[in-house]
């Protein structure tokens, strides 16, 4: 038997962060029942995180008909203690600094029952470091979702080298109860999956603006309306063994592979030093339109949802 409650039977969830990542989690928790306390030190994010999360909640309830009339409680905290008392679960979403998450792990590992899982929402850091100050590494692992986390439904889920495999197994059915899709890793590596792939993608764009072979808007464009309405659909592999008709992958290697081999060759390597980060800046603002970081998002979020509704709706016909 399982020293860890069944995912099903988690209802009190502590969030550590009330930033971009924490907010929306905190959102995601309360939207499907869950009572959350959020532990935030600085007084300025804590006073705008309740309307943060009500916004992300309200996304929620479009994409997945969630009633929010049904939705858990949210107290905000200043301390870790005050938040962790009596929690099931532990989402730690705090900056992605190797010394705060290192005092925020050595807190819990003396604090929290060691029957307790402990996810972290790390991007850029690896737990097996983490861990080599707790007693209780076991039950630390990284639970990295994809931003925003109330609507994009990718959890990856890696361990360190002293994390219990079985709490990997567990966090999969966990996410899976909260409509996440979780995929996990054979082993953990800096940047997880999707944050290599989608850093891998922005270096060329950032080459392409930089060697002025096009200007920000195009180059954002050219993904929106090409490759990026693909890759909603299809992964890179499927995608390119559709791409060798019907002899498929083997046909697309031996008769493409060295033309993409001399493609990933010519890939460039930019520095964001300061004339480039002024091109991608200036760049940037220009696509912008003037509109606010706040109409951004909600682009953003409303395009996710139609999307997000139309995959619902083929998945639906294709059963």
């Amino acid at each position: 038997m399982s020293k860890y409650q069944e995912p099903k039977n988690i209802k009190n969830i502590t969030v550590i962060g009330g930033g971009i990542i924490g907010s929306s989690w905190a959102a995601l928790f309360s939207a499907y029942g869950k009572d959350v306390k959020i532990s935030e030190p600085c007084s300025e994010t804590r006073n705008t995180l309740l309307e943060r999360i009500k916004k992300a909640q309200k996304s929620i309830k479009i994409l997945n008909n969630v009633n929010l009339k049904n939705k858990g409680k949210i107290i905000i905290c200043k301390s870790l203690n005050e938040a962790i008392h009596k929690t099931d679960f532990v989402q730690e979403s705090a900056p992605d600094k190797s010394e705060i998450k290192k005092h925020i792990f050595k807190d819990l590992d003396l604090n929290l029952h060691r029957n307790i899982p402990v996810a972290s929402s790390t991007s850029s850091l690896l737990i097996t470091p983490l861990q080599k100050y707790c007693k209780t590494a076991e039950r630390f692992f990284t639970g990295h979702p994809y931003n925003p986390p109330s609507l994009m439904p990718l959890v990856e889920i890696s361990g360190g080298e002293k994390t219990d495999e079985l709490l990997l197994e567990w966090a999969s059915s966990f996410y899976s109860l909260l409509g996440k899709y979780p995929v996990k890793l054979n082993k953990e590596i800096i940047g997880h999956i999707a944050g290599r792939l989608s850093a891998a993608l922005w270096q060329e764009a950032v080459h392409l603006v930089s060697e002025g072979i096009a200007d920000v808007e195009s180059v954002d464009a050219a993904m929106v309306n090409g490759p990026g309405l693909r890759s909603a659909a299809m992964g890179p592999h499927l995608t390119y063994h559709l791409a060798g008709g019907q002899g498929g992958m083997q046909y697309y290697i031996s008769h493409l592979g060295k033309s993409q081999e001399k493609r990933w060759s010519s890939l460039g390597k930019p520095k964001l030093d300061q004339t480039t980060s002024n091109m991608i800046i200036n760049g940037v603002k220009e696509a912008a339109k003037n509109r606010p970081i706040k109409n951004l998002e909600e682009e953003r979020d409303l395009a996710i949802i139609k999307i997000l509704k139309s995959k619902q709706v083929s998945n639906k016909t294709k059963k």
